[in-house]
């Protein structure tokens, strides 16, 4: 695979693949200009185009000039368009996505200045402003810390704060744990989940898109379920945000609100817009973060397991048409962070530790907590659990899986006085997924949650991370008991992220402020269309 990820869709885990439909092709639009003597009423397509040597297409005019067609580009929104493939393992050579994208706007920053001290407004960015220095922050999935803990024969956590250290010494400004964004993820999907389970129990059809509900932090099933089954499976579809989306939210629009509010900002003050606490302690290798005054001075990246974090971070949902700018500038895999400290003949062992900020004012980094559960984020433990103390009375309800015919998809009952009263499933992989759909379309689903992810084994097998040959693994299997034994290792476990004292201040503090919680960490989905023609799809 090349540094940029590679221009062609990657394929792995092929006993779980979807063969790619002719849907996947996307028309290229051209500009039609009528010869300069035609009538409104006479217009013909007119024109000759020439192959040159060296394969470019030339547009031959009637003088005997030619002017070089452009090449047609398919971006990550035409992914999202698009009705055709899907795979385990989706990667496209994405335009702004990469790390490299990364390197250029470090690059910018060490050549330009700070906003001009004589801003005094809350405007929407121009190209004089975005011109000038952007606060960068970078979010690092647990995942990846538990993947580059194998390779590199430490501890995840020790991977996390060494990853710190070497971002902020190239000048990333702050570095977060995703596992804050999660803790609000999973709060709001338990809320959730308790509101459909109320209108079931009420009398609400469980077909009428209430139950099952179905987990929306996977952006490959959920690309899958817009492109293939649309209608009638999203209104099943959790409407909670990714730990991912949900950092971008609190990366850029929180913080900008906590910091000026609403109302004039003065871009002079110095405060950081971002901070572990009220501190710039230089021997952390803290740095003071440029003054920002919109979300579009923030320039925020992911480091994720996964390439189709590429695509949900692109998607229109998360584009701030106000400030011109997306929750997630740019998302780079494991695999291609890995590549970047390569290039660089980074010594991991010598990178100096830094310990990891937190988005939350006065709110220090809590060390590296995680959430029972496993890679997948701990979705399904979480609402079982939950739904038991809340609905039966039931502490620490336990969770036996029982495995289907095919181990990536496996089932977690809840017996009360010999009666189910819960079902849950954990679906991985694109088998898992399909037989899920089969038996929803055929109204023979009796789940009341699943935890469902596109790759086989969950997101520490993500396509973006590390292979075993990159990641120190002898063998596949091998390789992948050493990172998911990693990302647990040494972490500690937050059984209730309903009591994180930061996260209940924030909900407060939001409350206060009337802050719409649910368009902060909620979105909506969109069936795609087919735009072939039926007759297409087997020729």
């Amino acid at each position: 695979m090349s540094a940029l990820g590679a221009s062609v869709v990657r394929l792995t885990d092929l006993d779980d693949f979807i063969t790619p439909g002719i849907a996947c092709i996307k028309p290229v639009e051209s500009a039609f200009k009528p010869a300069p003597d035609e009538s409104d009423s006479n217009k013909v397509a007119r024109g000759t185009i020439a192959i040159e040597q060296d394969g470019r297409y030339m547009e031959v005019g009637a003088d005997g000039s030619k002017t070089e067609l452009p090449k047609a580009k398919i971006t990550l929104n035409d992914c999202l368009a698009c009705s055709g493939c899907i795979t385990s393992a989706e990667s496209v050579l994405v335009e702004m996505q990469t790390y490299k994208e990364l390197e250029e706007v470090l690059a910018q920053n060490r050549q330009n200045t700070w906003p001009d001290a004589s801003a005094t407004t809350n405007e929407i960015p121009s190209e004089a402003t975005t011109a000038k220095q952007r606060a960068v922050v970078v979010s690092l999935s647990p995942q990846t810390c538990a993947a580059l803990a194998v390779k590199y024969n430490v501890t995840a956590f020790e991977a996390a704060e060494r990853l710190c250290g070497f971002f902020k010494g190239i000048g990333v400004h702050r570095v977060y744990d995703v596992t804050l964004a999660r803790t609000l993820s999973l709060i709001e999907s338990r809320n959730e989940f308790f509101e459909r389970m109320a209108k079931a129990e009420g009398g609400v059809a469980r077909k009428s898109g209430i139950l099952p509900m179905l987990a929306s932090q996977c952006p490959g099933w959920v690309c899958y379920a817009e492109k293939t089954h649309g209608d009638f499976v999203l209104p099943y579809i959790s409407t909670t945000k990714s730990p991912q989306q949900i950092m971008g939210a609190l990366a850029k629009s929180h913080q900008i609100e906590q910091q000026y509010g609403n109302n004039t900002v003065t871009a002079t003050n110095t405060d950081p817009v971002v901070s572990m606490d009220e501190s710039d302690d230089v021997s952390y290798g803290n740095t003071v973060i440029p003054p920002c005054s919109t979300p579009a001075d923030v320039y925020h990246v992911c480091v994720m397991p996964c390439y189709d974090k590429k695509l949900e971070a692109s998607r229109d949902d998360f584009y701030s048409d106000v400030y011109k700018t997306r929750d997630v500038d740019c998302v780079i895999t494991t695999g291609e962070l890995s590549m970047m400290l390569d290039e660089r003949g980074v010594d991991f062992a010598q990178l100096s530790r830094c310990p990891l900020d937190s988005p939350l004012r006065g709110a220090a980094h809590q060390g590296h907590v995680t959430h029972r559960g496993g890679g997948a984020g701990g979705y399904l433990e979480y609402l079982f659990k939950s739904y038991a103390k809340s609905r039966f009375g039931i502490d620490d309800a336990p969770i036996a899986y029982e495995s289907r015919r095919n181990p990536d998809l496996r089932e977690v009952k809840l017996v009360v006085d010999g009666d189910t009263k819960l079902r849950f499933a954990a679906a991985y992989g694109f088998k898992s997924i399909q037989t899920i759909m089969r038996q929803m379309k055929r109204n023979k689903c009796t789940y009341d949650y699943i935890e469902i992810m596109a790759c086989p084994k969950g997101c520490n097998n993500g396509g973006g991370q590390l292979s075993p040959q990159q990641g120190g693994g002898a063998v596949e299997s091998g390789h992948l008991a050493l990172v998911e034994k990693a990302y647990v290792d040494g972490q500690i476990v937050e059984e209730d992220p309903g009591s994180n004292r930061a996260v209940t201040e924030l909900y407060a503090d939001w409350q206060t402020r009337a802050v719409n919680v649910k368009d902060m960490l909620h979105t909506q989905y969109h069936p795609v269309e087919k735009t072939i023609v039926p007759q297409l799809e087997s020729w």
